[in-house]
């Protein structure tokens, strides 16, 4: 499977540095160099048959697909973003400082709102359940595309604090069958 991810557009708490997480927070308007990424990212993906386009329950997810004119989409809970549990609504960086080395250095030993391992699980199942289609096009979250380019790098969710991603980013990773 190519699995096309798209993180959702930028948010008033993304441009605070604030954990939205399971929060259902509404993108921002686009700006004239988010319109103009959603154009690139677009004829990137122009001459794809996508087996699936997919979003999180989130309303952030859904309204970048709209932004992108995409309305077919499905609802697909596998991916919604972590839940971050009692760090969603502060800052970014107070999580990190809290949870010191072993956010960056071992992350699948954390419980938040909900504990990695099972984030990790249902992210798994998510591959499973995709893995035989061709080319699937997700508009996902932050965290959840972090480890999922961790997942294809290494097999799990333990090196996800080594990507950077950017909101409105188009990536591109394959997960073989079987």
């Amino acid at each position: 499977m190519k699995l096309h991810l798209i993180r959702h557009l930028p948010t008033e708490w993304n441009q605070r540095g604030i954990l939205q997480g399971s929060r259902d927070i509404p993108i921002l308007p686009p700006s004239a160099a988010m319109r103009a990424r959603i154009a690139a990212n677009q004829e990137r993906i122009r001459d794809l048959a996508f087996d699936h386009i997919l979003t999180s329950e989130l309303q952030r997810t859904q309204q970048s697909a709209a932004a992108y004119d995409i309305h077919n989409f499905r609802v697909e809970p596998l991916l919604n973003e972590l839940n971050f549990g009692p760090y969603e609504g502060r800052p970014k960086a107070e999580m990190i400082e809290e949870l010191g080395a072993a956010w960056r250095e071992r992350p699948r030993s954390i419980t938040l709102g909900e504990a990695i391992v099972d984030f990790e699980a249902r992210l798994l199942r998510f591959i499973e359940q995709y893995r035989s289609a061709e080319t699937v096009l997700a508009f996902a979250h932050g965290r959840l595309m972090r480890a999922l380019c961790s997942i294809a790098a290494t097999g799990d969710v333990g090196r996800m604090n080594d990507y950077q991603i950017a909101n409105n980013e188009l990536l591109v990773l394959t997960f073989e069958a079987g």
